[in-house]
């Protein structure tokens, strides 16, 4: 079934969970997108039924605005803390620390930040929302004279956006600051399946401007880099799922390659594929 929410859901989607009786949940958000009564249309609570007497339901989401709605009333199964352990990237660096054994990452609260001394940390170094979203008050510090204008940009980026997002896709009450990865980036839309075996199926190099950019602007593939990379990251996300114990769990993973050849995930983003960057056509 289809858990739709903000900002958008496309007239493909639509037609195509019509003709298919594919299950669309009528949520409040989905009532503001337009979405009404139909034959494939599922009320909240028929729905929630469906999903207590069958374990083996699929749950499909068209944006992370919908982790909020799968937290409020999905308790009742281990979907909520799947998502938690990937969403969070604190606890997404300690899942993962049997992988990249002494990597540095520490947790500093919303109200440590002005006192914070970024002498006494290795830099470069990263600071983003522990739970975040989309490059968000993302931020590389690379000398100590950095810092204060680092955390007024932060500042500003997190007023503007605060209200945009549920505190289950961002939350700036916790902010985490880890190494910096330097290496060649790229981007992966992948699935677990029902035996928690990963599928890849998209591969994009991300490029950069710069040493200083974290944006989202330029993605590319080819034959040669799905081929070139499919099998190493396909071993890859297959450590991450035997760690982490998802089935039937869709992944958006962003990762880099060291000089060294060492795979280190930036983040996965949990129940979505790429978004705003064109990568889900491909996928």
């Amino acid at each position: 079934m289809i858990l739709v929410s903000r900002p958008y859901v496309s007239g493909f989607l639509r037609e195509t969970a019509g003709r298919n009786r594919i299950p669309i949940i009528l949520t409040e958000e989905a009532r503001a997108l337009g979405i009404t009564d139909g034959p494939h249309i599922l009320k909240e609570d028929a729905a929630l039924e469906r999903l207590r007497s069958d374990g083996h339901h699929r749950l499909y989401t068209t944006s992370e605005n919908a982790i909020g709605w799968i937290a409020r009333n999905l308790s009742f199964t281990d979907l909520p803390e799947k998502i938690d352990l990937f969403k969070n990237k604190v606890k997404f660096r300690k899942l993962l620390e049997p992988v990249n054994p002494g990597f540095f990452f520490r947790e500093v609260a919303w109200e440590e930040l002005e006192d914070l001394a970024p002498e006494n940390l290795p830099r470069p170094f990263v600071i983003k929302p522990a739970v975040g979203f989309f490059s968000m008050a993302v931020r590389k510090v690379n000398r100590s004279g950095d810092w204060d204008g680092v955390k007024k940009a932060i500042r500003t980026e997190i007023v503007k956006v605060k209200d945009l997002y549920p505190s289950e896709v961002l939350d700036a009450t916790s902010f985490i600051i880890e190494e910096n990865i330097e290496g060649e980036e790229f981007a992966v839309d992948a699935y677990f399946d029902a035996s928690g075996e990963p599928v890849i199926l998209g591969i994009f190099h991300h490029l950069f401007s710069s040493g200083e950019d974290v944006s989202d602007r330029v993605y590319y593939t080819s034959r040669a880099v799905v081929l070139d990379n499919l099998e190493e990251f396909s071993r890859f996300l297959g450590t991450v799922g035997e760690l982490s114990g998802v089935r039937d769990f869709p992944v958006h993973v962003e990762l880099r390659r060291t000089a060294a050849g060492v795979l280190v995930p930036i983040e996965i983003n949990p129940m979505r594929f790429g978004g705003w960057c064109s990568t889900p056509d491909m996928t």
